[in-house]
């Protein structure tokens, strides 16, 4: 997938409830917007994050992992729990991460 995604987004929208069960429970919607507002952060940070460069994704649990441009290996972890990922096939890549995660090359 490539291309540009656009998210409306006000706090208020996440205190609307689609009833017991429903995916867009109001918890879920605040994870997910606290995971993007992580991402956008660590973009601005990093400049070579924003470059329109191949991404791979390394873990697709928590935390989660990809490598961006084949050089910079990003986690984010949602979770209240601290969370370490080991990914020795990253090693050498500059590590960038959100709080509550960090990474080992142990293999």
């Amino acid at each position: 997938m490539s291309g540009e995604a656009a998210v409306v987004w006000d706090d208020a929208l996440a205190a609307y409830d689609f009833g017991v069960g429903h995916p867009l429970a109001p918890i879920r919607v605040q994870l997910a917007m606290h995971l993007v507002r992580e991402l956008v952060a660590l973009r601005r940070a990093t400049p070579a994050l924003s470059a329109r460069e191949s991404t791979r994704l390394v873990h697709a649990g928590y935390p989660l992992a990809y490598v961006r441009g084949g050089t910079h290996l990003v986690v984010v972890n949602p979770r209240r729990e601290p969370a370490v990922l080991d990914a020795p096939e990253c090693r050498g890549a500059t590590v960038v991460h959100g709080r509550g995660a960090a990474v080992t090359e142990d293999g």
